[in-house]
């Protein structure tokens, strides 16, 4: 399977195996400041049965390239399901790296640090919020 993202800005690759070995490779081309990639390849066999192949890789600096091999023991053992009449799905999204959800964290509790001196905190149910925010963290 190869799949080709939007615009020409990369690719992904997923090659199976009769044994259950595997390649999950591809790029992405384009550096998007403070932001990973999160590529999700879902192949669904003819049973319905659907393995999940996924990366997460800094494009910060100007793009990632990946190359994951493994082995399933489900491809193994349903190899025949998957290569016979299948389906395919693929995804990729971007979210903050790790950077920058750490200074969105300082930012947020700076943030509501500061409304917990001001009355209005409590009038307008930014308490609630900041109570909440700080309890997930």
């Amino acid at each position: 399977m190869n799949w080709k993202f939007k615009n020409k800005t990369g690719f992904a690759n997923l090659t199976v195996n009769a044994d259950g070995t595997y390649l999950f490779s591809g790029n992405y081309k384009r550096a998007i400041p403070t932001k990973d990639i999160d590529v999700v390849i879902a192949l669904k066999s003819n049973l319905g049965g659907i393995i999940l192949f996924n990366y997460v890789g800094n494009v910060s600096n100007g793009g990632v390239q990946w190359s994951k091999e493994g082995e399933s023991a489900i491809l193994k053992d349903n190899f025949k399901t998957f290569v016979g009449k299948h389906d395919w799905s693929g995804s990729y999204r971007f979210l903050l790296d790790a950077d920058a959800r750490k200074q969105l964290r300082a930012d947020e509790k700076y943030t509501c640090s500061n409304l917990a001196w001001a009355e209005e905190l409590v009038a307008s149910g930014e308490a609630k919020f900041c109570n909440q925010f700080n309890a997930a963290w």
